[in-house]
């Protein structure tokens, strides 16, 4: 099973999504499952990265491990701005709305761990 947690925490400016274990849902290398959280947590991190390049988001402090060791992912990043924490928040939207969804259809491989602190 694959647990993720995604947290919020307004308060602090700090938004980190972290996803560890293996879905089951296929054979390595082609779980279908592990394949969508690993796209999503990809494209999140890119996301982040492209924000600070284009100007949309002020410098923040980002920790990305993604692809690190295999069945682990872990995006943190800490806001300096309140307009910054927005942003970002609105980007990780479809993120969590993918993986409630993951978690609604796979139940049995997916455990989605919600921690909207300060929202």
């Amino acid at each position: 099973m694959v647990t993720i947690n995604i947290e919020k925490d307004r308060e602090n400016s700090r938004i980190a999504i972290t996803a560890e274990g293996h879905a089951g849902a296929g054979d390595p290398g082609q779980d279908p499952v592990c394949a969508g959280i690993s796209a999503m947590m990809i494209g999140y991190a890119k996301t982040v990265i492209a924000s600070v390049a284009a100007g949309f988001v002020d410098e923040a402090q980002t920790k990305i491990n993604v692809g690190g060791r295999p069945g682990y992912g872990h995006i943190e990043t800490v806001c300096f701005t309140d307009n910054d924490f927005k942003i970002l928040s609105c980007a990780l939207m479809p993120v969590e709305l993918f993986f409630k969804e993951l978690q609604e259809n796979n139940p049995e491989n997916v455990k989605l761990l919600y921690h909207p602190c300060g929202e």
